[in-house]
């Protein structure tokens, strides 16, 4: 074969290798974003992903930095302390969370049931100050019924939804007073079910800083209590009429607010979509088949629109649990504090 046409194809061969190690090694900022947002570990596990999201998908997302600060009060003496705390979920579609710094390392990291928990461990304490903090970025969209009507695909349906329409402690779905509630709120579609069940709860159940938390049937009997009752009573009458619901813990991306608690509905063409019931939400008008309809959907005037989701599916939750050292009695409290940062 002729040395030019050999050289001809070397250089081809080596212009398409050039090509390829360029693509992968200087790809696009928002694919490694998509893809790779968790590098940091721990790697956050997340046994029900939907609607996976595209690197398109994230023009509907906002950035945050944040940052969260545990601090242990001690008191007293102690033969040891442990404190749980939750991990950010990371989740597709919905938030993208990238560890940043850690104070202190944890002893370990696992899943349970309602997220992942990274643990402290300390034996034989006396009065002192324990101060940790966990920082990271999140990339998050509330994904409401009218972001899921917006994409209107479910990618990875779920198999087994009969954990969210049974009854449990402080949701009381099997109760009689509930059901009679819930036989009472009708509609043609689970979304008209849904609204009905949401501006219920708005008529019904009034804002009050309540003690503890008083479970759906308690709250409804009430008529009061704070964003845990309305989030279990919203649950358990979903439950009641068959459809599938959970409870999410978090925070409210804005400063004024932190902890907070909400729903999330399972559809079967849109996966878990998020509702408010303890804000009043925004009534969306539109068009179908040429008929006007409204409905209420998750972003709320009074919420800021953005969370951080946590932990799902447990009211009661305690981070902090101590043993006693001999007869020399003491007491451990928790302060959580929470910042965040637009970027």
């Amino acid at each position: 074969m002729n040395l030019k046409i050999i050289n001809k194809i070397i250089l081809v061969f080596l212009f398409i290798g050039i090509f390829i190690f360029g693509y992968y090694r200087f790809c696009p900022k928002e694919k490694i974003i998509s893809e790779n947002i968790n590098k940091t570990k721990p790697a956050v596990s997340n046994s029900n992903p939907q609607n996976k999201s595209s690197v398109t998908d994230l023009k509907d997302f906002t950035t945050y930095k944040f940052k969260y600060t545990y601090t242990i009060n001690i008191q007293g003496s102690l033969r040891s302390l442990n404190f749980k705390m939750n991990i950010p979920l990371n989740e597709a579609g919905k938030q993208y969370i990238k560890v940043t710094s850690v104070s202190e390392k944890p002893q370990k990291y696992y899943n349970t049931s309602i997220g992942q928990i990274a643990e402290y461990i300390y034996n034989d304490i006396s009065s002192s100050k324990k101060v940790i903090t966990f920082e990271g970025i999140a990339k998050v969209r509330t994904y409401d019924l009218e972001t899921a009507e917006k994409y209107n695909r479910n990618d990875t349906p779920e198999t087994n939804l009969s954990a969210y329409l049974q009854p449990e402690k402080l949701i009381e779905s099997n109760d009689p007073y509930i059901i009679g509630i819930a036989n009472n709120i009708h509609g043609q579609t689970q979304e008209e079910i849904i609204q009905n069940i949401y501006e219920y709860l708005q008529k019904n159940i009034k804002y009050t800083i309540v003690k503890g938390n008083l479970g759906a049937k308690q709250a409804l009997k009430r008529r009061q209590g704070k964003c845990s009752e309305y989030s279990a009573a919203m649950v358990a009458i979903c439950r009641a009429k068959n459809i599938p619901a959970r409870i999410v813990i978090g925070d409210i991306l804005r400063e004024k607010y932190t902890e907070h608690a909400w729903v999330e509905v399972y559809f079967d063409k849109y996966g878990w979509v998020a509702f408010d019931p303890t804000h009043q939400g925004i009534h969306l008008k539109k068009y179908i088949n040429g008929v006007l309809t409204e409905s209420i959907i998750y972003n709320s005037k009074d919420t800021g629109l953005n969370y951080i989701a946590l932990y799902r599916n447990e009211i009661e939750n305690q981070p902090v649990n101590y043993t006693f050292n001999g007869q020399n009695h003491g007491s451990a409290y928790l302060i959580k504090e929470f910042s965040i940062e637009k970027l």
